[in-house]
């Protein structure tokens, strides 16, 4: 896919992710100002991430779709691209002084989220609950669950409260 078309469906993605966000929270979500743009543009503006909530929340919200990743790569805990966007969510986090969701959607497939929290932090109470669940993928260190499956378990009140 070409640049423009690519930078098109990532928008795309990150606008529907926003709207699913606000759904659940009752709260506005909008994509940070540019985002899919030069890194410096948006984080400049103290928007370390690619969705932006109006009131305050102790995460932060990434947004990747890609046209194909590899679940066996996955499964094996060696995905390169996944990999580059986890270090680059770090980056951001460590900016932000606040855990990470990395929501990935591949082409034809369900989005996913992916738990990222502060690094040198005890598993977070989000990630307990996670791992009480049934159905979850590990990837590394951290948990993978459908969207669809996050907006039904969890409270957005939750995740306004300061991390431990």
């Amino acid at each position: 896919m070409s640049g423009k078309h690519s930078k098109q469906k990532g928008s795309s993605f990150e606008r529907k992710v926003g709207k699913e966000f606000t759904d659940w929270s009752g709260y506005q979500w909008r994509r940070s100002f540019g985002s899919g743009n030069s890194r410096y543009a948006a984080r400049s503006l103290n928007e370390h991430c690619d969705l932006v909530c109006e009131v305050e929340t102790e995460f932060i919200i990434e947004c990747k779709h890609h046209a194909d990743i590899s679940y066996e790569k996955m499964l094996s805990g060696d995905c390169s691209k996944l990999n580059e966007w986890i270090v680059s969510l770090r980056d951001d986090m460590k900016r932000s002084n606040k855990h990470g969701l990395l929501v990935l959607k591949t082409n034809n497939k369900l989005p996913y989220v992916l738990f990222i929290r502060k690094p040198r932090r005890k598993e977070t109470v989000y990630e307990n609950q996670v791992s009480q669940m049934d159905s979850f993928l590990k990837y590394r260190c951290h948990y993978v669950i459908p969207l669809k499956r996050f907006f039904q378990i969890f409270k957005f009140d939750n995740f306004c409260q300061p991390s431990t």
